[in-house]
């Protein structure tokens, strides 16, 4: 368990309370709790259970279409649902957001572990939200040889679900970064030209 787990009780209750805080007020189903957390389902409600009660979260229903097969026919049929959402007048929700944001629950360094089985890393940069700089358009810049699409995909996942929130980020073989670096490429300058945190640098980069 990592320091904030224990603080706050466990690390299923972090990963909820960040989810919420990094999504405004965007509502969600348990399902999509699961599978944007990686976190089992017995473990999400009883956390939700804890939330609801300190009136962090709001639960409400809301009608869903789901297909029902009756014989050879599909029919659609509507249910309410439960959905929860960040109560926005949660007493210490503005202490609670400032320290939820400026507490990255993942290193630079386990970030490039994770990335030395999807391929020959060549250099990675952070920007975005690792940086706190919201108005850079990529969060995450992989760079290799020999890249595995899945492996690094399986990577964002993981992040995404450490931050509770999409990564906005771009993989590319060396070849190519070096070729649209040469060109000029709109996406390549607006990471480099702007604060990055270069983790791995074996092109010479960030001395360039």
């Amino acid at each position: 368990m990592g320091k904030l787990g224990y603080i706050f009780g466990s690390e299923e209750k972090v990963k909820i309370i960040r989810l919420f805080i990094m999504n405004g007020v965007t509502q969600f189903e348990e399902a999509d709790i699961v599978s944007k957390l990686g976190v089992a389902l017995k473990d999400i409600r009883r956390e939700m259970i804890t939330l609801l009660k300190a009136g962090f979260l709001d639960e409400t229903k809301v009608l869903k279409e789901i297909k029902v097969k009756k014989g050879k026919k599909i029919l659609i049929k509507k249910i309410k649902v439960p959905v929860y959402a960040l109560n926005t007048d949660f007493d210490f929700l503005p202490n609670l957001r400032r320290f939820i944001e400026d507490v990255n629950p993942i290193t630079g360094d386990e970030i490039v572990k994770r990335l030395q089985v999807t391929g020959k890393i060549k250099f990675v940069a952070l920007s975005g939200m690792f940086i706190k700089n919201e108005q850079s358009r990529i969060d995450l810049l992989i760079v290799g040889d020999t890249l595995k699409v899945p492996a690094i995909e399986k990577v964002i996942r993981f992040i995404e679900s450490e931050m509770g929130r999409e990564v906005r980020y771009a993989a590319m073989e060396t070849q190519e970064f070096q070729y649209r670096v040469g060109m000029h490429d709109k996406l390549m300058r607006d990471i480099l030209d702007f604060p990055y945190e270069a983790i791995v640098d074996k092109l010479g980069i960030s001395r360039s």
